[in-house]
């Protein structure tokens, strides 16, 4: 009895089993087949923890891309609501690498005179006109400094900006067609701007498929304070409820070896109240911690998909197909789905 009870005193774990493994192991009969498998259960021990490591800490990027993607969301509601107002400024600053050649033709060898034409949303506005000095050496134009800024009031977070570089010809009459020359264009995107910081880049300029100089600019968008407040510029995150940002809600639909580990991150990181955190696993009740720290612990994966702004799913790649029956439908459409399964 006494053998017994010491027998049923040992804690039969995956430690415990490898251990006895260990012993036996180096036996000459072992078979090839138990020595493959021998050495996989060795590299899954050693890789386990570096993949759970490693899908830990995706949470923050994840984080910020669902942000990211509901502030554009957000944006987009207040646009077609007509509440969405913001402004663009544009200092055209440098205009570098002119090639006249796809334009006015190789044979070309007056003054040019350019200017920057901006339009968005209808609105157009230019630069005044300047003229680039010729090289000496090879008769190309040197770098044109013009230094000159243009603002906009915008009403769609998802409008484009043109730009159209421009020589202007005085000798012709202003209600000639020939009077203008299009050197090259540019089209921009309001929506890679959506840092509201004020951006500095270099962007080449098109005419007939081909690149015909090179445009710096600097940028700055910004919105309205009542729609700003509720976003860090700084961060690029949501601020906090008690700063006037909005409810953000991250969802967990396994929390096996991986889950649990992206989870704690996520209760670790100060961005997402625990209240805010809703879980979907098969037996609730071994994560009565998790309830206690305020999270909502469940099993339903339908409920957690429809809750969550960002939803991980760390289940086990043979239940996949069942899981993903049961939330469809549910996911809303501006929800970022992180996948942790293997494969998936």
């Amino acid at each position: 009895m006494t053998t017994v009870a010491q027998e049923e005193a040992i804690d039969v774990n995956f430690d415990s089993i490898l251990a006895k493994l260990d012993e036996h192991i180096n036996n000459e009969g072992v078979d090839e087949e138990v020595w493959i498998a021998y050495n996989n259960i060795i590299r899954a021990k050693t890789l386990l923890p570096i993949q759970c490591s490693f899908f830990a800490s995706m949470h923050q990027l994840a984080l910020k891309e669902a942000y990211t993607r509901r502030r554009q969301v957000r944006r987009e509601d207040l646009s077609r609501s007509r509440k969405f107002t913001g402004q663009i400024k544009i200092w055209v600053l440098d205009i570098k690498d002119i090639d006249i050649r796809n334009s006015l033709g190789e044979d070309f060898n007056g003054n040019l005179s350019v200017t920057v034409r901006v339009s968005v949303e209808g609105q157009v506005k230019g630069t005044t006109k300047s003229s680039p000095n010729r090289s000496t050496l090879d008769g190309s134009f040197e770098t044109l400094k013009i230094n000159q800024d243009v603002d906009f009031y915008v009403k769609r977070p998802t409008s484009i900006i043109h730009m159209e570089v421009l020589h202007i010809n005085d000798d012709m009459p202003e209600t000639s067609n020939h009077r203008e020359t299009l050197l090259g264009m540019v089209l921009m995107n309001l929506q890679p701007l959506e840092s509201q910081r004020t951006v500095r880049q270099w962007c080449p300029f098109m005419v007939n498929g081909a690149v015909a100089g090179n445009l710096q600019l600097r940028m700055n968008y910004t919105f309205k304070e009542d729609v700003l407040s509720k976003w860090d510029p700084d961060s690029g995150l949501a601020r906090s409820e008690e700063n006037g940002g909005p409810s953000f809600t991250v969802g967990f639909i396994g929390v096996g070896q991986i889950g649990s580990c992206a989870l704690d991150a996520v209760l670790k990181s100060a961005h997402v109240p625990c209240k805010h955190v809703y879980v979907s696993t098969r037996r609730p009740e071994m994560f009565s911690s998790y309830e206690k720290l305020g999270c909502n612990v469940c099993f339903d994966n339908a409920l957690v998909a429809s809750k969550a702004d960002v939803l991980f799913i760390a289940v086990q790649p043979s239940n996949m197909t069942q899981v993903a029956s049961g939330v469809r439908g549910k996911i809303r459409q501006e929800t970022l789905v992180v996948s942790l399964v293997a494969g998936v």
